[in-house]
């Protein structure tokens, strides 16, 4: 299935609209009838991706495998990708001064340049 949009002018933002983080395209047989704030998709996503959800525990990690179904024959490459929330330590808080959490979108890195190993170090 092909989808078209065809706008009057040029608006920049608009790709932003479909951007997964603000995640307006939702499963209509999942959310229908239900308070989107508290629907409890919202803590185990779906989607059609080469990964699905697999796991999540607040503060600490996001855990998703592979997707059997994945439309792309012999993709993706690897069997599970995991993120580990890392808590930037301070020396003193304050309410002007809250706790920082560092984020590595490292699932957009090509494999063949992100090689884990142990002397391997994510820059600051």
């Amino acid at each position: 299935m092909t989808v078209v949009f065809t706008l009057k002018q040029p608006f920049g933002p608009f790709l932003g609209i479909f951007e997964v983080g603000s995640m307006p395209i939702v499963p209509k047989h999942l959310y229908e009838g239900t308070d989107f704030k508290t629907n409890p998709y919202n803590n185990a996503p779906i989607g059609t991706g080469p990964f699905m959800f697999k796991e999540w525990q607040k503060g600490s990690f996001v855990r998703l495998v592979k997707n059997p179904n994945y439309h792309v024959k012999g993709k993706p490459y690897i069997d599970e990708i995991y993120w580990q929330i890392i808590r930037m330590p301070q020396p003193a808080r304050s309410p002007t001064r809250p706790a920082r959490s560092m984020f590595c979108p490292a699932a957009r890195w090509k494999i063949s340049t992100f090689r884990a190993s142990a002397s391997s170090r994510i820059p600051a």
